[in-house]
């Protein structure tokens, strides 16, 4: 009984439902002014996204992002000093779940990508560091969205890339003028 219920709702063709419910909770996440309401909304897109994975066939991608939604959610909620060992502790339980569950070298594309995103939360101090990150992740998971046929997850992509580089754009273009403002003075 159980398995039937499973097996009709973890199938190919609920893959994209999941896979777009994960894009919206994404480009949701984008218009949040805070980046603890960044976090908060990109734990449902990430538990969306290990769904889609699941459904999809991949072990390795379903846990790295289901355990990253919990990342999310304690990075949004935990002071700074804990999120850090926290952050350490997520990695160690991300790379242990990727060896048990190893299918294919595929399988590894996932965790590393995850890696350089919680590199990334604690570069957050430093914002071209972290931001160049956010590019090494991206091309990552772009890698393994065309390995595995995730429509969704490459449009998701390609939103992060484009929303990353007009950001990384605003904020040089920001630093122009403080600096042009602070010569003239």
């Amino acid at each position: 009984m159980i398995e039937n219920i499973m097996l009709n709702i973890f199938n190919k063709s609920h893959a994209d439902i999941f896979g777009y419910i994960g894009l919206l909770c994404f480009a949701l996440s984008f218009l949040m002014q805070t980046t603890r309401k960044t976090f908060l909304m990109q734990a449902p897109a990430d538990a969306a996204y290990g769904l889609h994975f699941l459904s999809l066939g991949s072990l390795s991608g379903c846990f790295v992002c289901l355990s990253a939604a919990c990342r999310d959610i304690f990075a949004s909620l935990a002071p700074q000093n804990i999120m850090r060992r926290a952050l350490a502790v997520y990695l160690i339980i991300a790379w242990s779940l990727t060896f048990l569950g190893y299918e294919s070298p595929v399988s590894l594309l996932p965790v590393i990508a995850t890696s350089f995103a919680t590199l990334s939360m604690l570069m957050r101090d430093n914002y071209y560091y972290s931001r160049a990150l956010v590019y090494l992740v991206q091309l990552t998971w772009f890698s393994f969205f065309i390995i595995i046929g995730s429509v969704p997850g490459l449009l998701s992509a390609a939103l992060i890339v484009s929303s990353n580089t007009i950001g990384l754009r605003r904020y040089y273009v920001n630093a122009l003028k403080i600096n042009s403002q602070a010569l003239v003075k």
